[in-house]
């Protein structure tokens, strides 16, 4: 499940009084956030069968001006997302749970499970935290000056979260079931089947558990490090094919990527990318045949495994 209140968002500088960027910067950010969102969603949704867990996902995001923060803090938001006083709808997952209720970007909502917001701002605020988390939740709206009520039956998702770290490296990483893609790396691909190649490998790390307390050793260790990378390869490929991505795009984006990754340091030491992976070119390689096996399953078995 992917939600963001405006209140829980990294929005650290405006309490330490730095002046508010630009609206336009933000919507950039947002942009890309949304971006994020909607290839994770899409993979976590279409590989649930694949993980240990799964959660109830409505592909909603709702926001709403944190009070505390600045005046202009809050004038940029409002103005960088045309937020009002209310609560806005301002992500839907393309078939997911909101959408297929028919719930769109834009709407405002007024109550969540029967708590109005005019009834307060802490007690919506609660029930909309918990409502994203159930299997079904009822959600009035206000569209084109009509209240409208909704129910949103939420699809079942891989437990892992997805997200966009404001870093600048080209990287991404796996903590626990949090997957991070680094801004570096998703400005780096701007072609959304190559990012979903990314995203998906991280997700198979999570799936795999590759990340969890108590992995410590195991990733220190470059044999064993490197094999979690290849399960990690092979598992991200096959989950790009069965939500819908071009499998074929996993090499891309490793060549895309190589090139971008060697700096001085790294060119002098021989090292390639970030992690215990193989030589830039072998990679390739495996990922191309790994595409070639996947769609063969497909053809053969009308999914891939």
């Amino acid at each position: 499940m992917r939600l963001w209140l405006l209140a829980a968002l990294a929005l650290v500088p405006a309490s330490a009084g730095a002046s508010a960027p630009t609206p336009e910067a933000l919507r950039h950010w947002h942009d890309r956030e949304m971006r994020v969102a909607d290839i994770g969603a899409r993979l976590r949704t279409a590989n649930v069968a694949l993980c240990p867990d799964a959660v109830p996902d409505p592909g909603l995001a709702v926001w709403t001006i944190n009070p505390t923060m600045s005046a202009d803090w809050r004038a940029a938001w409002a103005r960088a997302l045309g937020l009002g006083e209310g609560a806005q709808v301002t992500w839907v997952a393309a078939g997911g749970g909101a959408d297929r209720a028919g719930l769109r970007v834009g709407d405002t909502v007024l109550a969540v499970d029967g708590v109005a917001l005019a009834e307060g701002r802490v007690a919506f605020m609660a029930s909309l935290a918990s409502a994203l988390t159930q299997p079904r939740m009822r959600v009035d709206i206000l569209r084109d000056g009509h209240r409208v009520g909704l129910t949103v039956v939420a699809m079942l998702a891989c437990p892992a979260t997805v997200e966009l770290l404001d870093r600048r490296q080209r990287n991404a990483e796996t903590r626990a079931t949090a997957v991070l893609i680094y801004s570096g790396m998703e400005a780096a691909l701007t072609n959304d089947d190559e990012l979903a190649f990314i995203i998906a490998h991280e997700l198979a790390h999570a799936i795999h558990g590759d990340a969890m307390i108590g992995q410590e050793k195991a990733l220190n260790d470059p044999v064993i490090r490197g094999r979690m990378e290849r399960d990690a390869d092979d598992l991200g490929v096959a989950m790009m094919a069965r939500a819908g991505f071009d499998p074929d795009a996993a090499a891309r984006a490793e060549d895309r990527l190589a090139p971008l990754q060697k700096g001085w340091l790294t060119g002098m030491l021989g090292l390639e990318f970030h992690g215990a992976y193989p030589r830039a070119v072998d990679r390739s390689a495996h990922l191309r045949a790994r595409a070639a096996a996947v769609r063969g399953d497909m053809a053969r078995w009308g999914s891939a495994p």
